[in-house]
């Protein structure tokens, strides 16, 4: 009788390091320099872009007009919001965190006498 031999070693996949894909831990990891335009209509790409931002553009001192005619409306939230300050929401710190990152912006008189990142 003539019979069919069969082997069965299933599929077989390899994920070597030619099939990698890394994923940053961090959206700050991405770095992008800092663009108003950008800034203004795409907040999920400011996280990128603050540290352009604070590297290039010394925030302290200036005053309020000249920070909203740079990064545009604040974000409006009840977020870390206060009378003397303004929010700008950049996005998750990382693709599997559920916080938020933020930049905070503190005035005296109507300029800037502090700055600081927060997540919620």
């Amino acid at each position: 009788m003539g019979g069919r031999s069969v082997s069965n070693f299933g599929c077989f996949f390899s994920i070597g390091t030619a099939n990698r894909i890394d994923y940053p831990t961090s959206f700050n990891e991405v770095q992008a320099k800092f663009n108003e335009l950008d800034w203004r209509n795409k907040s999920h790409e400011r996280v990128g872009m603050i540290d352009d931002l604070l590297n290039t553009y010394d925030l302290k001192n200036r005053h309020y007009n000249e920070v909203i005619e740079k990064l545009g409306t604040p974000t409006e939230n009840t977020y870390f919001i206060s009378d003397n300050n303004i929010v700008y929401y950049l996005d998750k710190k990382s693709i599997i965190s559920t916080n938020s990152e933020w930049i905070i912006i503190t005035f005296k008189d109507n300029r800037v006498v502090n700055y600081e990142l927060k997540t919620d």
